[in-house]
């Protein structure tokens, strides 16, 4: 059963919505989450809505003290769908089918099947480009010594 093609987008804003993937993706007043939101009743860590072991995603409440409500029930683990309501205090996110939008998976297999594959000496070039000194950077001083050890002229 294919991965269902969702995003989340906050209701009270014109944030562009977040399309869900393979990543987890967390809410909360920590400005690490995600997506950070400055509600009073949200967690610092308040929830994530991920992949679900079903194929599809679902909401997962983190402990948080007012708790998380998918659609007005207060939940602690629930499987998400297009039109339910997350709501973290008085902050809302709706559940929306990400209609048109490609998957960012088949759009990197899309750009790889267009690139011929790198030839084997393209890493040696690469490596020995590396090791040139800058363009701007003076060569280090070269004296010429004789098999003896004394200078050459």
């Amino acid at each position: 059963m294919p991965v269902p093609r969702l995003r989340l987008r906050q209701t009270d804003t014109d944030a562009r919505p977040i399309r869900l993937g393979p990543d987890p993706i967390s809410i909360g007043r920590h400005p690490a989450n995600t997506i950070p939101i400055t509600d009073d009743k949200a967690s610092r860590k308040h929830c994530v809505v991920e992949v679900d072991p079903e194929g599809g995603f679902r909401v997962r409440d983190l402990g948080s003290r007012n708790g998380t409500r998918l659609n007005g029930f207060g939940i602690q683990e629930s499987p998400i769908a297009p039109g339910d309501v997350i709501q973290i205090g008085k902050t809302e996110f709706l559940i929306e089918e990400a209609i048109g939008e490609t998957d960012p998976a088949d759009e990197a297999k899309a750009s790889n099947a267009n690139h011929a594959p790198e030839p084997d000496w393209a890493g040696d070039i690469a490596r020995v480009l590396a090791g040139l000194p800058p363009k701007d950077q003076s060569p280090p001083d070269i004296s010429l010594v004789s098999a003896d050890g004394s200078p050459s002229d």
